[in-house]
């Protein structure tokens, strides 16, 4: 499958990035890559389903919301940052 992210998502992927320490943004950028794989090899069975289509998945630092576009696409519509509660 091919994974898109949409602009407001990497603006938002940026905004979080921007705010970290070097070596949590190392830890961010490994995780980007980590979703784009697993989207990527199997998007169905990840995270939690909503409606519109849209699937929330959280994974790590991240909670990614996205959806699965005819044609072998998953869109990554938005991301925010995984805060524990009370955080």
């Amino acid at each position: 499958m091919t994974v898109v992210w949409s602009d407001a998502a990497l603006d938002r992927f940026s905004d979080i990035y921007a705010g970290l320490h070097l070596f949590e943004q190392r830890a961010l950028v490994e995780t980007y890559h980590r979703i784009n794989r697993e989207l990527a090899d199997g998007p169905a069975g990840l995270g939690e389903s909503r409606e519109d289509d849209i699937r929330v998945w959280i994974t790590g630092p991240l909670v990614v919301y996205f959806r699965l576009v005819p044609g072998g696409v998953v869109q990554v519509g938005h991301v925010k940052e995984n805060k524990p509660a009370g955080g």
